[in-house]
């Protein structure tokens, strides 16, 4: 049984560090289509990866719903060289965008943008284990 988001705060967490293989860079030929209006460049940036991101929102979790699929989270900013370390490493990567294309339903989240669900997720990371600090990616059932 698949726990259920109340509202739209954090849903419950089953988290996992998710370990992404590295290999060559890819980029779109033209931006998401989700992420094309942005006015955030950690969001325009993922616009040119190859990965089908999604912002944080209830399209996001109806697609997530629809599928059957859990929700690979990933919260970063501009300002931080692990997320873009992370972006050019992994999501980047065309073999690691199929895999989250196919697995999951990938939502981006930018630090700065959003700091109240920033400030929701950081507390959880201690609690379950996870290192503090950025990039968080977090697999959400």
């Amino acid at each position: 049984m698949r726990a259920r988001a109340i509202s739209f705060a954090v849903p419950v967490l089953a988290v996992g560090l998710c370990a992404l293989p590295a290999g060559t860079a890819g980029e779109r030929s033209s931006p998401n289509p989700r992420l094309r209006d942005t006015r955030s460049a950690y969001s325009e940036r993922a616009s040119r990866q190859p990965a089908e991101w999604w912002f944080w929102g209830a399209e996001a979790w109806r697609r997530a719903r629809e599928t059957d699929l859990p929700v690979l989270l990933d919260l970063g900013t501009m300002w931080c060289s692990f997320c873009e370390q992370m972006d050019r490493d992994s999501y980047s990567q065309p073999e690691t965008a199929d895999s989250s294309n196919r697995h999951f339903v990938a939502v981006r989240v930018e630090y700065d943008a959003q700091p109240a669900l920033a400030a929701t997720i950081e507390p959880a990371q201690p609690v379950l284990n996870l290192r503090a600090g950025l990039p968080v990616t977090a697999c959400l059932v």
